[in-house]
């Protein structure tokens, strides 16, 4: 893993997501520089091609993470990271064999804000039957919100 890693800074957080019906294995990392980036593993290698880093992202709270990843169906993965002092996540997708929505990770799409404040802590939890992935968030004024990816966009969760 640490050769996977392109680390300008000691790493500060990891996250990885595998496909179950694949070798693929999606991984998202911040240094404690506050750079977050990406890599996709297809079982043999480290793909080519993956996205730029976001060198200006909100840096971790304590013992939390905020970067994420999940499949959400077969073929397609979902990342998502917090931008320095954002109420929002950006996200982007990686679709097999070697597709990803974006070329830099500062050219995401973003959900709007929806936090109270600056966000500290996400965590990707992928429903078991369908493509949906619900998003849990703390920020620093330690309140916690959801959000859900319904496979295509992101939603408030309906009470």
């Amino acid at each position: 893993l640490g050769a996977l890693l392109r680390l300008g800074h000691g790493l500060d957080a990891v996250r990885m997501c595998s496909n179950p019906y694949s070798d693929y294995i999606g991984i998202i990392w911040q240094d404690s520089g506050r750079d977050v980036q990406v890599a996709m593993w297809d079982g043999k290698r480290s793909l080519s091609g993956a996205p730029a880093q976001d060198a200006d992202t909100e840096a971790n709270g304590a013992s939390n993470i905020n970067c994420d990843c999940a499949w959400f169906n077969s073929t397609t993965a979902l990342f998502g990271f917090i931008d320095k002092d954002k109420l929002s996540i950006d996200y982007f997708t990686f679709t097999t064999p070697n597709s990803w929505s974006t070329s830099k990770l500062i050219y995401t799409s973003n959900t709007g804000n929806f936090a109270a404040d600056d966000i500290k802590s996400m965590r990707f939890t992928l429903h078991p039957t369908t493509e949906e992935i619900m998003v849990i968030t703390m920020d620093i004024k330690e309140d916690v919100r959801a959000i859900r990816w319904n496979g295509s966009s992101f939603l408030t969760p309906s009470t």
